[in-house]
């Protein structure tokens, strides 16, 4: 990071968060909080620097994971469009009576690539919501983000 900063980089406040990001479907809510993260964190470095480039060298740890958990779904996401369309090919191919061997070795194909990205996209979920977990915010099973108030660095936040 810059020497010139006038103050250190902060995390995103969560009740900041939680209007960027309101709770519902698990995946959803947690897509929408690591893409806020990554503007509350933008913002700031503008706020810090006037405005200079190079915000992403400066992310924090948590940031970095909600980086990696977006980079994932983007790979992800148009992954599972494919797969639901070759799905739909393939059952009106077969109510046509057409041959489907190539559909269907379509269709092992992206379930074989979606495996392998769903197994990434929970890892970097599990890295994000550890690095969450470190600044004392933590992630019900319900998917609400929720402050600790035991943790030395909120108790710090809350006095300040």
């Amino acid at each position: 990071m810059d020497a010139a900063l006038l103050r250190p980089r902060t995390a995103a406040p969560i009740g900041w968060l939680a209007e960027q990001a309101p709770a519902g479907l698990d995946r959803r809510w947690l897509i929408e909080s690591c893409r806020a993260e990554l503007v509350w964190a933008r913002a700031d470095w503008l706020e810090i620097t006037a405005g200079r480039d190079g915000w992403q060298e400066a992310c924090l740890p948590h940031e970095q994971a909600a980086a990696r958990l977006l980079e994932i779904w983007g790979l992800l996401h148009p992954l599972e469009h494919r797969l639901g369309e070759a799905i739909g090919r393939l059952r009106a191919q077969r109510c046509a009576g057409w041959d489907v061997a190539a559909t269907l070795e379509d269709v092992r194909g992206y379930r074989r690539d979606r495996r392998v990205l769903w197994q990434a996209f929970r890892d970097a979920a599990c890295d994000y919501g550890d690095q969450r977990a470190k600044l004392g915010w933590t992630v019900s099973a319900s998917g609400c983000v929720f402050q600790n108030a035991r943790t030395v660095s909120n108790l710090w936040r809350r006095a300040s």
